[in-house]
């Protein structure tokens, strides 16, 4: 490649490092589901249902951001883009913590 012109600022063996890594991402199942847009939307889903369930309403205020991103995602023309998701991802383990906390909390 130097022949032409083309420099690579690293190594080859790191191209194929970020390759493997890359691959890996689509091959293997748990890394797989997450890096799956979707798997943090149904979690945002399941965790309102228990909150629904438990009567617990005013725990959903914690939900209205990912609410908002769920609903941009679903009118952007590229919606399973993991990059459109991340505030969702970001605030999933903050929802888990909070969810299940909230819906057994006694009034």
């Amino acid at each position: 490649m130097q022949e032409i012109g083309i420099h690579h600022v690293l190594d080859v063996k790191y191209t194929k490092l970020f390759a493997e890594v890359w691959y890996l991402s689509m091959t293997a199942l748990l890394v797989k589901c997450l890096c799956t847009p979707g798997i943090y939307t149904w979690i945002v889903m399941l965790l309102t249902i228990m909150l629904i369930k438990y009567k617990k309403i005013s725990g959903l205020i914690l939900f209205v951001p990912s609410y908002v991103n769920i609903i941009v995602c679903l009118a952007s023309p590229l919606a399973d883009a993991i990059r459109y998701e991340l505030p969702a991802v970001a605030s999933v383990p903050l929802l888990i913590v909070h969810g299940p906390e909230l819906s057994l909390r006694p009034e």
